[in-house]
């Protein structure tokens, strides 16, 4: 678990330069960094959850997809938390694209040509939310609220 909780830690200073970024009018910037955030947040949860996670720059659809039916939520409160990791999953997913277009830009144009005030601060508020959400979950996991199924996920 430790290294889950040093794993959304990397997350939310990742959330914070975002800020920053935001701050300074650098708005590629901001966004690729409110990706990275929620990225590492999701991360969090597949190194609590399997003790490892995707090396990949994402996490699969598919393989999120699979860590979330392999959820067994014990408690009524920890219940709730499977919407919102669901949510969580589908914000990142949603946001997948975005880093590749932060940095090589699209249909030609440069990445600082493409991304306005508005695209960053929607980054930047959806990687705390996914951040808010995963801590959540985590917390859940430590109490044993939220556990894995044996073979779980799998369809």
């Amino acid at each position: 678990m430790k290294e889950a909780f040093e794993k959304l830690d990397d997350s939310a200073r990742m959330h914070e330069t975002a800020r920053s970024l935001l701050r300074s009018y650098d708005y590629r910037a901001a966004v690729e960094q409110s990706q990275h955030s929620m990225e590492l947040a999701i991360k969090a949860v597949y190194l609590a959850i399997e003790g490892r996670h995707p090396l990949e720059h994402d996490a699969h659809e598919k393989e999120l997809q699979r860590l979330i039916r392999k959820l067994e939520f014990k408690t009524g409160y920890a219940e709730t938390l499977r919407g919102d990791f669901a949510r969580a999953g589908w914000i990142t997913t949603m946001w997948r694209s975005s880093h590749n277009v932060s940095i090589y830009g699209f249909a030609g144009p440069q990445a600082s040509a493409i991304f306005r005030e508005k695209d960053a601060k929607m980054a930047l508020d959806y990687s705390w939310e996914v951040y808010l959400t995963c801590r959540s979950v985590l917390d859940a996991i430590k109490r044993g609220e939220i556990v894995a199924r044996e073979g779980g996920g799998e369809h």
